[in-house]
């Protein structure tokens, strides 16, 4: 069981609303940039709020990622910390 359940949970979450924010933000920007460039289309305010929402979700998506991956940076620097006290716990002992 890990030591903080709540946080490794959240931060297994986290990882993964942002993946997938970033791969449905794909789909937002085709329809913003790809589709008005298909015969008969033209660049409507449509196209200009789907490029915004793909430009946001992937920007958002990528940041979830990033800060789900920090909190596993938090982890591996409290467990160097505590390996790192637990070796060194004599006090005073000059060699």
């Amino acid at each position: 069981m890990p030591r903080f359940l709540v946080l490794s949970v959240l931060s297994t979450i986290l990882y993964a609303i942002g993946w997938i924010m970033a791969i449905v933000s794909v789909y937002f920007l085709y329809e913003g940039i790809i589709e008005p460039n298909f015969q008969g289309h033209s660049f409507l305010n449509e196209d200009k709020v789907q490029l915004a929402v793909g430009v946001i979700a992937l920007t958002v998506g990528l940041l979830l990622v990033a800060f789900s991956e920090l909190v596993g940076v938090f982890f591996a620097i409290e467990k160097n910390t505590r390996s790192h006290d637990e070796g060194t716990n004599t006090l005073g002992d000059a060699k």
